[in-house]
């Protein structure tokens, strides 16, 4: 094999892992997309439910 073929081959195999890395580039970012969904959802329940303790909490402080 001459230089050129060599070079060539050279190219297309870094071209594959070139592709390699994108494609789990991709993965990953959908599955951070989902942690983050899933971050956010937790996030909101949190929220709603501290704002229901607060409710019961100056209930039952103002009805002793």
């Amino acid at each position: 094999m001459n230089e050129g073929m060599e070079n060539l081959k050279e190219i297309e195999d870094l071209e594959d892992k070139y592709q390699t890395v994108t494609d789990g580039l991709y993965v990953l970012q959908g599955s951070l997309n989902r942690i983050a969904n899933a971050l956010e959802e937790v996030l909101q329940l949190v929220k709603l439910d501290q704002a229901e303790s607060k409710k019961r909490w100056e209930k039952e402080t103002i009805g002793e």
